[in-house]
């Protein structure tokens, strides 16, 4: 049932198209799960591992990273966010996410992840 809401969700967002606004909610993934991430640069340089959706298989992961991809290299590399970095927008159209940041990577990863350290010299 999980994978069936997951895989509804990702449909509606693909058929959204690049004008919608992707609201991040704080996921919560168990342990097996597969979740994808976007690391960035924000306006001011700092490092954010923004995690974008949970999925059950990795199918359903590589798709969602496979549409994000499309959308970044429309937008030369670029995404815009908030301030919490609750809100990832693929244009600047809208006052919702309005500070450009950098996109470094696209990934899934196999729950329990923790973070590794990023350190800028």
């Amino acid at each position: 049932m999980q994978a069936m809401k997951t895989l509804t969700a990702a449909a509606i967002l693909m058929l959204a198209g690049n004008a919608m606004a992707a609201e991040v909610s704080v996921p919560q993934p168990r342990a097996g799960q597969w979740s994808s991430m976007v690391a960035i640069l924000d306006h001011l340089d700092n490092h954010y591992l923004i995690k974008t959706g949970v999925y059950d298989d990795v199918s359903a992961c590589s798709e969602a990273v496979q549409y994000m991809a499309g959308n970044v290299n429309k937008g030369g590399g670029f995404i815009w966010t908030n301030r919490d970095q609750s809100v990832i927008e693929f244009d600047a159209t809208t006052d919702k996410a309005p500070n450009k940041a950098k996109v470094l990577e696209l990934r899934c990863v196999l729950e329990p992840f923790s973070p590794e350290l990023v350190k800028k010299y």
